[in-house]
C-alpha cells in the first residue's frame, strides 16, 4: 500500500532510504510532483498505540506500547516540512 501511495504522488515506488535505529524503521520515498515524499515508519514492539503516547486501553487488549518515537512530533515535523501550497484561484 505504501508503494502505490508513493506512486500516487509521482514518487518512486522503490525507497530512496531505508534505515532502522532503536527498533524504528523509517522507509522514505520521494521526491515526486512538487517535492512530496511519503514517510512510512514503524516501531518494533508496539502495538495498536499512538507511539509515544499515553496507553488508553489494558495490554492483553491493545499490544505493547513504545517510547521509542513520538507521533506526535513526527507527524509535526513532516507537515511543518511539506507545507500545503496555496493554489491560484482560476479567474
Amino acid at each position: 500500500m505504501i508503494e502505490k501511495w508513493a506512486k500516487a504522488v509521482g514518487c518512486s515506488e522503490a525507497a530512496t532510504e531505508d534505515a532502522i535505529e532503536n527498533g524504528v524503521r523509517t522507509r522514505r520515498y520521494g521526491p515526486g510532483r512538487e517535492s512530496a515524499e511519503v514517510v512510512f515508519i514503524t516501531i518494533e514492539g508496539l502495538g495498536h498505540h499512538w507511539a509515544g503516547g499515553v496507553s488508553q486501553a489494558p495490554e492483553f487488549l491493545v499490544g505493547k506500547n513504545s517510547k521509542k518515537f513520538n507521533a506526535t512530533d513526527a507527524v509535526w515535523d513532516f507537515f511543518r516540512l511539506h507545507p500545503i501550497k496555496a493554489k491560484e484561484n482560476p479567474k
